[in-house]
């Protein structure tokens, strides 16, 4: 190589600050380009197209940290090369990384602790193609794209040191050997090798082909591994002449290339996969005695797989192509996996189906046809498909198509070529239903062709386009991608005006508009949010959908977005065309944009009583809205008691605290929230204590049960009581549900404090007394399970937000809110969701909220269980009703009490001990009263369906004790 100076790094435009739209969970939401492995701490790093670097824990592959890199547009933010410093803290990536911006490209670097940004090194020419870290840490090995070749950074002051721009084609690997070797591989179908000094010592052209895969050495360095993309073969080369020990070779026809190859930490075997022809599982190779022995196929499970990586203990990880990680033992046995939550959509060409207006879709979720999903915009539902949807219509003799199935690199249009960049391809296209337009989706475009075959307009995307379809009214088109989200766009300028995301569970889903308003499914707005650039030099912001919830969870706008134009300002509101509906969205995600939290440092002790002592280094910054309260999750449960959550002060801006919480699990998942009213900012964490942690007995915390129950409306006139009826048994309710949990405790409990609020009781069930005893929850600590259980009546407004009769409500707000007059979400004499919410969020230990309450039949509106559920579920508590939003909650004559309470109380019995623990747990008591209800209800009087939403952590937990 020539030694050189760093190339200076050149200013120039800067990453838009439009928020980005994104899906997003816990694995990577497209291929998995590279792995490597944080040896210090046990973990590994993947890199993905879907623009995040990712880093998990083993051997439980819990994600630890997402980094985020500066994007724009389909391309942009793209990382390809991937390397860790040796002790584990400094992650580089590079790829298409700042070219948008700047003609050059850069190299982010990221402390894998804080997931913040340190440094960026730019001014590299060609996009950075292949990174290697040296095992000493003094040396950053760069490899580009192009003909650009090789530098060699100093990682003390971060200037080329060397460089080696003798090559002919883009560097496709590096790796350094234990003794300080580097050798790199390039599209020119050679391989390069260098000295401790950086000096060539050899290339090699390796013949057979130019397209040569990974390299890796051996421990021992005394061999090199190459793999061979479009060849069965891979070849050990030896050091440092890179002469050809051996040619390692497979017999099977359908291996059409052995790109990735891997040691084991001893060196002893060589492990060899790359693309495979068949249908089966994708066959792992091993070659014992270092490489030079015989070949044996490794039984992988039922895994197709892109990249894996042998790990010290002997075990294999594996990225598939869902895409998802694996973790095998060496036997093939399936250890852990991480699945995606995108469902595939690549069968979307031909099984798009519309209504004739788009307000009804039917997408593929699966390959060959085997799975879809319809959803209706109206009702906000998943309904059964229907036969009278449309599939995309095909081109007819008014446009003829030439390079599009099977896709060419020069498809046309009426003989005229298709403006499409290199390396792009035709994916799917469909004819305007008056034939007038051919909308044609390509790798990352949309583009609509006018009778000409002319360019009318084109959208990017930055996700590949799977499918189209347009609406046989001309309104819009639709198209799907890769995501796993539907995108409605208007045919007239292709402004998006709707998308959809369903996750692959079959049951959550998020629709949004581009200004931000969304609905969802209970969970469905954890996995999108916005993606915010921060300039070249910071990590991005990353918010996701449920940290507004409050704001932007508007099921009433969803419903409507489809809706053709009106004169009604609503409807004006509703048509905003799509770019201002993103700069209205940006500013408002500006000012209430949430806290940016940290944890800067994790450490885990067993502490003198026996429990894992979990510390946390935590910085909060707040944006515009000052912080409130502070939170910690452990494991899904709040530890944080109500009074030591308030930040005052300077706090309430910045903070910089260590926070301790214990467990008696050596696994943890750690959640930790900063409430500022209108946002929720968050941060997300993992930690585990290696060592076993010893069996001891569960901590008893308390049980505190507020019950309320209302038979009679006192201040509803009694010309109003035929509308707006009194109960029966509402208050018997309350009574017997909160003495069945205090006499069937069976010892689960040390202590059992009972709040009664009912037509029976002293203190009445007003609002005042209501909202007194909800203060008394604040005595919850994090081993205390709370019950909240309520029985009246209960009203939804056109917005979705619940409102409870108490005692002292009045009728002119109840005719407000189900009439539509009072949108506001609150009103005097009603107790509104958010009362009940911010009181159970308030608290520490396990939360639960039983509610009996079900809409008058004879007054307008309806109740929205629904909206309840979704918010129970963003708030992270346990949410049981006792009927959908347009049922009835019957009353039982024959037991005294409503049919859904007197089931309750049944499954607080030994017979609803399913598992014969000698406990009732939630989710065993709804599984016990569910079928119940569905047996004694009245169907003259309709249906009666219970309902559950339950984080994971609380359905297990139990209710009673009912020893046999």
């Amino acid at each position: 190589m020539v030694f050189v100076g760093a190339a200076p790094a050149s200013q120039a435009a800067v990453p838009s600050s439009v928020p980005q739209f994104r899906v997003d969970a816990t694995m990577h939401t497209a291929a998995i380009g590279q792995i490597r492995a944080d040896a210090p701490r046990n973990r590994v790093v993947t890199l993905s197209s879907d623009r995040t670097v990712r880093i998990w824990q083993l051997p439980s592959l819990r994600l630890i940290r997402v980094l985020r890199l500066p994007q724009e547009g389909s391309v942009e933010g793209l990382p390809v090369g991937l390397a860790i410093s040796p002790d584990g803290r400094t992650v580089a990536v590079g790829g298409w990384t700042g070219k948008t911006w700047e003609q050059t490209t850069s190299i982010y670097l990221y402390d894998s602790v804080t997931g913040q940004m340190t440094r960026r090194i730019g001014g590299f020419k060609d996009l950075i193609s292949a990174l290697d870290w040296s095992p000493d840490g003094r040396f950053l090995a760069v490899g580009q794209a192009g003909s650009q070749g090789v530098q060699v950074l100093d990682t003390t002051t971060w200037k080329a040191v060397a460089r080696d721009a003798e090559y002919q084609d883009s560097v496709s690997f590096l790796h350094y050997s234990a003794q300080g070797m580097l050798a790199a591989s390039a599209g020119d179908g050679s391989v390069r090798l260098y000295d401790a000094g950086h000096a060539l010592v050899a290339r090699q052209s390796i013949g057979v082909s130019r397209l040569i895969g990974g390299v890796r050495f051996s421990p021992d360095g005394k061999l090199l591994a190459l793999g061979v993309i479009d060849k069965p073969m891979a070849m050990l080369l030896k050091v440092p002449s890179l002469d050809l020990a051996v040619l390692r070779q497979v017999p099977d026809a359908r291996q059409t290339g052995l790109c990735c190859v891997a040691w084991s930490r001893d060196g002893n075997a060589l492990f060899l996969n790359g693309a495979h022809g068949g249908t089966g599982p994708t066959p792992l190779y091993r070659f014992d005695g270092g490489g030079l022995g015989a070949m044996q196929t490794l039984p992988v499970g039922n895994q197709r797989f892109t990249n894996m990586l042998p790990l010290p203990d002997g075990t294999l990880l594996f990225a598939t192509s869902t895409p998802s990680l694996a973790l095998l033992d060496a036997r093939g046995s399936m250890l852990r996996t991480v699945g995606t939550v995108i469902a595939d959509t690549r069968e979307s060409a031909s099984a798009l189906l519309l209504s004739a207006d788009a307000q009804i879709l039917s997408m593929p979720t699966a390959r060959a046809g085997a799975q879809a999903r319809a959803f209706s915009v109206p009702m906000l539902e998943q309904p059964p498909i229907d036969a009278r949807l449309l599939p995309p219509l095909r081109p007819d003799g008014r446009f003829a198509v030439e390079g599009f199935a099977p896709a060419t690199a020069a498809p046309k249009v009426n003989g005229k070529p298709l403006p499409i960049h290199e390396g792009d391809r035709v994916t799917a296209h469909a004819m305007a239903h008056d034939g007038n337009a051919l909308f044609v989706g390509t790798s990352w475009s949309l583009i609509k062709l006018d009778r000409s075959g002319q360019p009318a307009w084109r959208q990017n995307f930055s996700s590949e386009l799977r499918g189209v379809n347009a609406s046989a009214n001309g309104a819009l088109v639709v198209i799907t991608l890769a995501d796993g989200t539907a995108r409605w766009l208007r045919q007239s300028d292709g402004s998006e005006v709707l998308a959809l995301f369903a996750h692959n569970n079959g049951r959550d889903w998020v629709l949004w508009r581009p200004d931000g308003y969304y609905a969802s499914s209970e969970e469905g707005d954890q996995y999108v949010g916005w993606h915010l650039n921060r300039g070249l030099d910071r990590e991005p912001d990353f918010y996701r959908a449920v940290q507004f919830e409050r704001v932007f969870y508007r099921p009433d706008l969803l419903r409507s977005a489809l809706d053709a134009p009106s004169s009604s300002p609503l409807s004006q509101q509703q048509q905003r065309v799509a770019g201002t509906s993103e700069s209205a969205l940006a500013a408002e995600l500006e000012r209430i944009a949430p806290a940016r939290l940290a944890v800067r440092e994790t450490r885990t002790r067993l502490n003198a009583s026996g429990r894992v002592e979990i510390s946390l280094q935590v910085v909060g910054q707040a944006r515009s809205l000052p912080m409130a309260q502070l939170a910690v999750y452990l494991n899904g449960i709040p530890v944080t008691p109500s009074a030591q959550r308030a930040l005052g002060g300077g706090e309430r801006m910045r903070f910089e605290r260590t926070l301790v919480v214990e467990s008696d699990r050596a696994e943890n998942d750690i959640r930790i929230e900063v409430d500022q009213g209108q946002s929720l900012g968050l941060v997300e964490t993992y930690a585990e204590l290696p060592a076993a942690v010893p069996k001891r007995p569960a901590a008893r915390g308390r049980l505190i049960v507020l019950a309320v129950g209302i038979n009679e409306f006192v201040n509803i006139p009694e010309r109003r009581k035929r509308a707006l009826p009194d109960l029966a048994y509402a208050a018997q309710d309350a009574q017997a549900f909160s003495k069945a949990l205090e006499t069937s405790s069976g010892g689960l409990f040390r202590e059992v404090k009972t709040v009664l609020l009912n037509d029976f009781t002293d203190t009445k069930p007003d609002q005042a007394e209501i909202r007194k005893a909800l203060l008394q929850l604040q005595e919850a600590g994090p081993d205390d399970t709370v019950v909240v259980f309520l029985a009246s009546h209960g009203f939804s407004d056109k917005a979705g937000n619940y409102f409870f009769l108490n005692r002292d409500s009045s009728y002119q707000d109840v005719v407000g809110v189900v009439k539509g007059t009072n949108v506001s979400g609150e009103a005097p004499t009603l107790l509104s969701w958010t009362v009940f919410f911010e009181a159970l969020r308030m608290t520490a230990g396990r939360r639960m909220l039983i509610v009996d309450t079900c809409h008058a039949q004879k007054i307008e509106g309806t109740l929205d269980t629904h909206t309840l559920r979704k918010r129970s579920a963003a708030s992270n508590f346990a949410f049981m009703v006792a009927a959908k939003g347009d049922e009835p909650s019957q009353e039982y004559d024959e037991g005294g009490h409503g049919l859904f309470t007197y089931a309750l109380m049944e499954a607080l019995k030994p017979a609803a001990d399913r598992n014969g623990d000698g406990r009732v747990s939630l989710s065993e008591a709804f599984q016990y009263l569910a079928p119940m209800v569905e047996k004694l209800h009245d169907p003259r009087a309709g249906s009666q369906t219970p309902q559950l939403i339950a984080p994971e952590a609380l359905r297990e937990q139990a209710l009673c004790g009912c020893g046999r």
